[in-house]
């Protein structure tokens, strides 16, 4: 009946319910809004003996510890969401004129031009492509297409598209990807050259790109139905659980 009631019933791969979590949450968070203290609450069984709880203040801890496996579960359960979310936030981060632009330049394009991102909707947010203007004066020259994605190990997986065309320019792509140029024609066009799908590996970069994507992913949740169903849950009975950790700590 317990290990039921944080199941989705509606789902065949037994996931974690974002309305369990949240029920969960509302479970202590309502005492602490009513100032309720459940310490001192006695329940009595007749057909059960006395039993005496010498910690009480210890249910807590208890709680806690159901708060944040539920809440790692969920996030276990929900892989492919939390892929979609993540990308998702990291599209409204590059997309910021100042925070996003500063990024763009910074640590992808070497060239002072004006990427354009484009979030090809129709692969269900699955890829971010930015695209940049190498030669702006001259029109003939092709632009390049930086690709960004995550795969199923949650590993961002970068990939450059150039013009074959343009073999004599600069690629214009930041060193700190490690890009592979071990470059692929295109055979639907043999225009551009791909390269191959190389794993973000530089720990600065990650640290950034995290820091960025939980930044925005409240700007996502509030934009995004499936967003806001994934985070919130998280969200709140995490910073729920800090709370009551920092309580008792501070108690003792």
């Amino acid at each position: 009946m317990l290990y039921q009631f944080f199941i989705d019933a509606n789902d065949k791969d037994n996931k974690v319910s974002a309305r369990a979590l949240m029920i969960l949450f509302a479970v202590g968070v309502i005492p602490l809004i009513l100032g309720i203290d459940v310490t001192k609450i006695n329940i009595s069984i007749p057909w059960l003996m006395d039993v005496s709880i010498n910690h009480k203040d210890r249910l807590c801890l208890i709680y806690v510890s159901v708060l944040l496996y539920s809440t790692y579960r969920f996030r276990l359960s929900n892989r492919e969401i939390q892929r979609y979310c993540q990308l998702r936030s990291t599209e409204f981060f590059l997309e910021n004129n100042f925070f996003g632009n500063l990024f763009i330049f910074k640590f992808i394009f070497k060239f002072d031009t004006s990427p354009r991102l484009n979030v090809d909707h129709s692969k269900q947010g699955e890829e971010i492509t930015l695209c940049c203007n190498i030669d702006v004066e001259n029109p003939e020259v092709r632009p390049d297409f930086f690709y960004l994605t995550l795969n199923k190990h949650q590993k961002w997986i970068a990939t450059v598209k150039h013009d074959v065309n343009n073999d004599h320019i600069e690629l214009g792509i930041s060193d700190l990807w490690q890009i592979e140029y071990d470059w692929v024609c295109d055979p639907s066009d043999g225009i551009y050259k791909h390269s191959d799908p190389t794993e973000l590996k530089s720990p600065y970069l990650r640290t950034i790109l995290a820091i960025c994507v939980f930044a925005f992913s409240f700007k996502a949740a509030a934009r995004d139905i499936v967003c806001l169903d994934y985070y919130l849950p998280i969200y709140c009975n995490i910073g729920l659980s800090i709370f009551l950790v920092y309580s008792y700590l501070l108690i003792k």
